[in-house]
């Protein structure tokens, strides 16, 4: 008997639920960052490097929000505590010969004084003039003290390889949202 009776009355949902009010305590960004690889860097075979120069800012179309992150020597060093999202896109190139598998690994130091893999995305890349691969990882970490977390991107790689690099748009680069409280 119910279901006969919905069946038959129209509801009108929005009238039901609306709102007009303000929503709190949602906060917004208040904290990103992105870092560039200015220039190509060329690494020799079977490197295990930590990205340490041709590193800036964006800043073209985008100025970060909030404090930003701070670099030193490739050591990115967090403003604030909370949940952050970090972004690693690395556009790589053959040199001289084909690299079978090259990737740049997320790394972080919560503190302890070492540095673990958080995130790590390989490619392989053929031996041409115009052979170009991309590799992307994408991770969360929980910063609870921002004066002791820190962060760095390693190249790893079996052969010689190119990061690609630009200082007008993001070809290899690092991404940081501070998305809420820890």
């Amino acid at each position: 008997m119910a279901l006969s009776k919905i069946q038959s009355e129209s509801i009108n949902l929005a009238d039901t639920f609306a709102f007009s009010g303000t929503v709190s305590g949602t906060g917004g960004i208040t904290m990103a960052d992105q870092w560039l690889l200015t220039t190509a860097v060329t690494y020799s075979s079977s490197q295990n490097t930590t990205i340490t120069s041709n590193l800036a800012r964006s800043t073209g179309d985008f100025n970060y929000i909030g404090t930003g992150m701070s670099e030193s020597s490739g050591v990115f060093t967090f403003p604030l505590t909370g949940i952050y999202q970090i972004i690693c896109q690395a556009q790589i190139t053959s040199a001289p010969a084909q690299a079978d598998y090259v990737g740049v690994v997320t790394q972080v130091n919560s503190g302890d004084g070492t540095f673990s893999t958080r995130a790590e995305n390989f490619t392989s890349v053929i031996n041409t003039a115009d052979a170009h691969k991309t590799a992307y990882s994408n991770v969360f970490i929980d910063v609870t003290d921002a004066s002791a977390f820190k962060v760095r991107f390693r190249t790893q790689s079996g052969n010689s390889f190119v990061l690609s690099g630009s200082g007008s748009n993001m070809k290899t680069g690092f991404t940081f949202i501070r998305l809420g409280d820890t």
